[in-house]
């Protein structure tokens, strides 16, 4: 008959057994059952390596903050707080962005209400 429908079946008989060998050794592990040997699944085999590519622009690396300048007691919040985003100011845009938004549809909303109004009356 059909060849490749002949493959898809054995692939999925397949793929039925790796999961079934994976199941037997959960079954197992819950049981206290030593682990019984588990052909490897398609998943893990490792990737063909590639060589990384090389940017085409030069990337300078990040200044680093001097050790010496920090003091011992200073902890990783310090450090973050000192050198991470300033998220206090992100916030407050973020409110004061959905304002103006909600002010400017208000705005827009009562300017075609006004236009209806005035065609029609």
């Amino acid at each position: 008959m059909s060849s490749d429908r002949l493959k898809q079946l054995t692939k999925q008989k397949e793929l039925l057994q790796e999961h079934m060998d994976w199941l037997e050794q959960e079954i197992a592990k819950e049981q206290g059952k030593p682990p019984t040997s588990v052909p490897a699944s398609r998943l893990e085999t490792p990737l063909e390596k590639t060589e990384p590519e090389t940017p085409s622009i030069p990337v300078q690396p990040e200044p680093v903050a001097d050790p010496e300048q920090l003091s011992t007691e200073q902890t990783a919040t310090d450090i973050y707080n000192e050198l991470g985003p300033d998220v206090t100011n992100s916030a407050q845009s973020a409110r004061n962005s959905c304002l103006l938004i909600m002010i400017i549809g208000t705005v827009v909303l009562g300017g075609i209400l006004g236009l209806i109004y005035y065609f029609y009356e």
